[in-house]
């Protein structure tokens, strides 16, 4: 995109001009790079929308801390909105979702994904559900009385682009109309949110009185349909319907006059696509028809005529259809205008009608899941007690294993938590149960636990699991590292850490390997633990030497790695196959030729193969060749024995055809 479009005065000017004030003051003091990033969306939504502008909101500041921050990989590894296949069902917020309206869903979406950081923010929510999870009788009729009411947020936005349809009015009618009967579901004395909420939805009688009028109960889906307005509302308009979908009887009553008039029983009134209306009767009674029936065709077994009041009743006919377009079109118009004006007033309600439905499918989730409400502070602790993990539980639910309870304290006592065990012993859940009940008490939810007190967490870091990323060229191992390098150089001291052991290493025959994964995550819990709050898991024991210190592995010396004494050997194109006499891959030093086949190799290593094929050397044949020579490999003609369990050569590639060993 050009520069000037991220140019923050040519901004200001397009921003003023947007909101029709003179001057952006009255709405706030914006940085240059606020105003900047502000004007490049409104340039793009005039670039993707052809110039017509949706409404907007007001322009606000947010402060950098004033959410949770929770990185890519974080989001991904917890599975806060989809599950590691790409799926909805499974994450998490498919396990709490408990609303009944779009606008509801898509709040609900925004909160989990940006937790709050503010205790008292945070507490006006908590208080609004547990408002309504005591009060069981208003937070039904709440309930019922939002399933009622479409999608009122995306109708006013497609409204406001000029692409919205009958539908659209429909919707905004249906939804407005439920606001009274909301008022009154016994939400006596609500708390400050829901009291704030109640009072956002507003008076919009006179236009739902009117949208009432206007619109047939069920419209189609588009104006040109027709059949959009109801009767009664225009009076010009319903002749016209008449006449449009009753043309038949009123031909049929001209018929019948005709017939009484003129005494001829076989007269009859018909229509084709050349003559349009016509009468016709027998050519034996042509002759009693009075002059006002015009000629029109004679036929071998009829004789056709037409009149002025035949044609002026065809020509109201015709045009009808189209008149009635056209009449329905202008008022939908008017309607459509009437809703655009009201916009903002209409925007508060839908929203205000969201948070209710966020506050009661979260209370409805707290009493179906015995969740509890949790105390967020400003302190540095983090204790739960009985922690469950949400979706495991939900998923659970009914089965005949029940979901164990887990406690977990963090605090100026004790910062850091390593908790150690073997393969499905429940590590990994324990690590983002711990994790998902931190956001879901600083986005105003009622947790799985029995009792729960966290203080403000402002970072959220995950490394739990790995793939590679192709994508970015990134090796399993590097994506770790990379992850871990973002925890330690961005994790403060409100941080919560979860981490599985790091730098994991491929198998022993696919590569040499880091240090083990014990030492990196001893060094994830002594760095990252200085200033956040790491709880971190490994599935292996740290082992111990005969006195009694950590054991010092094959390839290391004093933590350091060096070189050991493996074998390598080569074949004829170059290709070295690895192997350490204890299982260990280690760096391996370059020990040329295969020892077994003699030359330099072998005189430096002095080390003889161990394999399992090294035959009896043959006398040379007398033309130099033989079964073996003194340096050479055998004969292909020579069969070879199959390695038997345990032998050192078994994990040997075989040779390319051509290649000796």
């Amino acid at each position: 995109q050009p520069r000037s479009l991220f140019d923050s005065v040519a901004a200001g000017r397009a921003l003023a001009a947007f909101y029709g004030i003179a001057s952006l003051d009255g709405l706030g003091s914006f940085s240059r790079a606020e105003l900047a990033a502000a004007g490049a969306v409104l340039g793009y939504l005039r670039l993707t929308q052809k110039g017509q502008l949706p409404r907007l909101a007001r322009l606000r500041s947010t402060a950098a801390g004033a959410a949770m921050a929770i990185d890519a990989a974080t989001r991904r590894n917890l599975e806060l909105t989809a599950t590691l296949e790409g799926g909805a069902a499974g994450s998490l917020l498919a396990g709490i979702d408990r609303t009944v309206s779009g606008a509801g869903a898509r709040l609900l979406r925004a909160r989990l994904t940006a937790p709050l950081t503010d205790p008292d923010a945070i507490a006006e929510r908590l208080d609004s559900v547990g408002f309504l999870v005591e009060a069981e009788g208003a937070r039904h009729g709440l309930r019922e009385r939002l399933r009622r009411c479409p999608d009122m947020e995306r109708a006013l936005s497609r409204l406001s682009l000029g692409r919205g349809g009958p539908r659209d009015l429909a919707a905004v009618r249906d939804a407005l109309g439920q606001i009274p009967a909301i008022r009154t579901q016994g939400l006596q004395a609500p708390p400050p949110a829901l009291a704030a909420s109640l009072k956002a939805l507003g008076h919009h009688q006179t236009l739902v009185d009117r949208l009432t009028r206007a619109l047939v109960e069920s419209p189609p889906p588009g104006i040109r349909d027709g059949g959009i307005i109801a009767r009664g509302y225009d009076t010009a308009l319903d002749e016209v319907v008449e006449l449009r979908d009753h043309s038949r009887r009123l031909v049929g009553g001209l018929e019948a006059r005709y017939r009484s008039e003129t005494g001829v029983g076989a007269l009859k009134v018909r229509h084709n696509n050349v003559l349009g209306y016509y009468v016709e009767v027998p050519p034996q009674r042509a002759k009693a028809l009075p002059e006002a029936f015009i000629h029109r065709q004679t036929l071998a077994s009829a004789v056709r005529y037409t009149t002025v009041e035949l044609g002026e009743l065809e020509a109201r006919i015709n045009g009808a259809a189209e008149k009635a377009l056209a009449l329905e079109q202008a008022h939908f118009d008017d309607l459509r205008a009437d809703v655009v004006r009201r916009a903002d007033d209409i925007a508060r309600a839908a929203g205000a009608l969201a948070v209710l439905d966020v506050a009661q499918g979260l209370a409805l989730l707290a009493v179906e899941r015995r969740y509890v409400r949790p105390v967020v502070d400003r302190t540095l602790a983090f204790e739960i007690r009985g922690g469950r993990h949400p979706v495991v539980e939900a998923m659970g639910a009914g089965g005949d294993t029940p979901f164990v309870p887990n406690d977990c304290e963090l605090g100026d006592a004790g910062r850091i938590w390593l908790v150690t065990g073997p393969n499905m012993a429940g590590k990994s859940t324990f690590l983002r149960q711990n994790a998902l009940i931190a956001v879901l008490a600083q986005m105003g939810s009622f947790v799985p636990a029995d009792e729960a007190r966290i203080g403000v967490v402002d970072r959220l870091f995950s490394r739990v699991g790995a793939a590679d990323d192709l994508a970015r060229g990134r090796s399993t191992f590097m994506v770790e590292m990379v992850e871990t390098a973002a925890i330690l150089n961005q994790a403060g001291e409100r941080a919560l850490v979860i981490s599985m052991r790091s730098g994991g290493a491929p198998p022993p025959m696919t590569g040499s390997r880091s240090p083990g994964p014990q030492s990196s995550t001893c060094t994830i819990a002594t760095a990252a633990g200085r200033s956040s709050r790491p709880i971190i898991t490994s599935s292996r024991r740290l082992p111990k030497s005969s006195t009694g210190s950590p054991a010092t592995p094959c390839g290391s010396r004093n933590g350091r790695a060096r070189s050991c004494s493996c074998t390598r050997w080569r074949t004829g194109r170059g290709r070295s196959f690895l192997r350490h006499p204890r299982g260990a891959p280690r760096r391996l030093a370059r020990s040329g030729a295969c020892p077994r086949r003699g030359g330099a190799g072998a005189a430096r290593t002095g080390r003889q193969s161990q394999c399992c094929r090294a035959r009896p050397q043959a006398a040379p044949s007398p033309g130099g060749t033989g079964a073996r020579s003194a340096a050479g490999s055998p004969r292909r003609d020579q069969p070879r024995r199959p390695h038997p369990a345990g032998c050192a050569g078994a994990r040997l590639r075989a040779p390319r055809r051509g290649q000796g060993r």
